[in-house]
């Protein structure tokens, strides 16, 4: 699911506060709303989807996600800290990373020079053991789990 992400303190920590799109009904069809564009989402065949198809595939993925996310504890991880799913949208709580995630460290740092970033040789080898060991953790699940968005 696509998200949107704030920043938020939670009982005095900083956080990472995740919400998943809003799914709205029309007369249309089923509408997930995305920083105010409307997608309509159609099945293969061209016909419209069950909206309750719809909402029940997007709970069912949201709840497989808190599940797997509240079993997984590894120091090169980002720690799941809670989920709200009882109003609208669902929120997610998780660790704030300060810097943010290493693209936007990248795009900060070349936009700063004024050219593309290389970082020197023995921090791209601490930042690659890291995502080594958590990929390494991750696929050493006893169900082996694959990041998808590195």
């Amino acid at each position: 699911l696509k998200s949107v992400i704030y920043r938020a303190t939670w009982r005095g920590t900083q956080v990472v506060a995740k919400t998943t799109p809003k799914l709205t009904i029309s007369r249309s069809g089923t509408t997930f709303d995305f920083s105010g564009r409307d997608r309509m989402a159609v099945k293969a065949d061209g016909t419209m989807p069950d909206a309750n198809d719809e909402l029940a595939g997007a709970e069912e993925e949201l709840v497989h996600e808190l599940k797997l996310l509240s079993t997984l504890r590894h120091p090169d991880l980002v720690m799941f800290l809670g989920a709200c799913v009882d109003h609208q949208p669902p929120l997610v709580l998780s660790e704030f990373m300060e810097g943010g995630d290493l693209e936007r460290y990248y795009m900060a740092r070349a936009k700063k020079l004024g050219n593309f970033y290389r970082p020197p040789i023995p921090q791209l080898l601490t930042w690659s053991s890291a995502v080594a060991r958590a990929l390494a953790f991750l696929h050493g699940c006893t169900r082996p789990i694959v990041h998808r968005d590195l």
